[in-house]
């Protein structure tokens, strides 16, 4: 959408037709940030351009936490609605329904061959945008057909895996599903860290989630080399504090009147997460009712750790339907980085999901889309 409205905005003498695969236009988008549609962030480069291009558009924008950008109505309806009217009063054909089933360049132009309602049709065009997401969330209708439509157009596709989901671990004998607590989450590959997010942790029936571990679920890339096995991820309840300072705050604790090793940690951990450190020190129930003074310095140094280090090995990570954003695509080296047209294939442009260029959650992945479409649309019209 943002392409075919760049494209009409500058050049209205050239026809612009969007084929679109479900019933209506911007199905997906209608679903992003829960709905209300995390338009982009402030802290990227160049965000101007995206909010000037929303507003002309009629679309007000507001920033909330962490530099999120979000339309001031809270509703992502009212985004796609004002891009459709634009894409309307600027005289751009809409075709839904439409499944595409090859491409061919042909000429100097292309051939795309779909189906629509049962009915095999060919169109022909002088330049084509491929913007037709990634794998990601398929029952918005992504799955992943465009790298096919990539692939047989001589453009290499890098392997794709799930992005900013959430991350399986093994299930202790505590409930801990529905606790959230602030933390910092690593992630390590082959005792080796590689990624660290900060942020609210939730522990669900399956594993963890929250935003600082979808942003750390896209590190975890498998390959023959590298499975689920070399993956590690510790917690840190107490990011403020070391080791040492968290030993002497449960040494002064102890002395407190009524604390017994079963509650020294209330307040500091949400109370189902007492109970899993407390039995990974191997503490009984009986344990748990003696006074706190009674536990020794060397156990109090592992709690510490505990509190510093909560750490599971990764058993696997949320699928497609679960993942908010497709990991690998299109390789960025066959692509001009200020056009996005292909280096292969003249007058073919790549633009959103379908590249090989991902971000973390916070409207990240939504400028880029907004960013390469309008990049696509100006140079096309040129």
């Amino acid at each position: 959408m943002a392409a075919a409205i760049s494209i009409a905005a500058n050049r209205p003498d050239i026809p612009v037709m969007i084929l679109e695969k479900n019933s209506q236009l911007g199905k997906k988008l209608r679903a992003t940030g829960n709905g209300r549609c995390n338009i982009s962030n402030s802290s990227i480069l160049g965000v101007e351009d995206i909010i000037d291009f929303l507003n002309t558009l009629g679309i007000f924008i507001r920033e909330e936490e962490n530099g999120r950008l979000y339309p001031f109505s809270g509703r992502a309806d009212d985004v796609v609605g004002l891009l459709i009217e634009g894409l309307i009063a600027l005289g751009v054909e809409i075709i839904t329904d439409f499944t595409v089933k090859k491409v061919e360049a042909e000429g100097r132009g292309f051939l795309v061959v779909g189906s629509r309602k049962g009915v095999i049709q060919e169109l022909k065009c002088s330049k084509l945008v491929l913007a037709m997401g990634g794998k990601a969330s398929p029952q918005f209708g992504t799955i992943g057909e465009g790298y096919n439509v990539a692939r047989s157009l001589g453009l290499t596709v890098t392997k794709t895996f799930p992005g900013l989901t959430w991350i399986e671990v093994p299930k202790g004998q505590n409930d801990i599903q529905g606790v959230r607590a602030k933390g910092k989450a690593k992630l390590y590959r082959k005792g080796q860290l590689i990624a660290e997010e900060e942020g609210e942790i939730q522990f669900t029936k399956v594993g963890l989630s929250g935003i600082c571990i979808f942003n750390l679920s896209s590190q975890v890339v498998l390959s023959e080399e590298v499975s689920f096995n070399d993956y590690k991820i510790s917690l840190d309840l107490m990011t403020a504090y070391s080791i040492k300072d968290i030993q002497r705050i449960l040494e002064e604790r102890s002395y407190i009147t009524g604390i017994t090793i079963g509650n020294i940690l209330r307040s500091i951990i949400p109370s189902p997460l007492e109970k899993e450190v407390l039995d990974r020190l191997g503490i009984s129930l009986e344990d748990i009712k003696k006074p706190a003074t009674s536990l020794s310095e060397p156990v109090r140094k592992l709690m510490a750790h505990e509190l510093k280090d909560l750490s599971y090995p990764i058993k696997g990570i949320g699928g497609w339907k679960d993942a908010q954003i497709t990991i690998g695509g299109v390789s960025l080296s066959e692509v001009n980085p200020n056009t996005w047209e292909s280096n292969k294939v003249p007058g073919l442009y790549i633009v959103g999901e379908l590249l090989d260029k991902q971000g973390p959650c916070g409207g990240y992945n939504l400028h880029n889309a907004w960013k390469t479409g309008m990049a696509a649309g100006k140079a096309l019209g040129k």
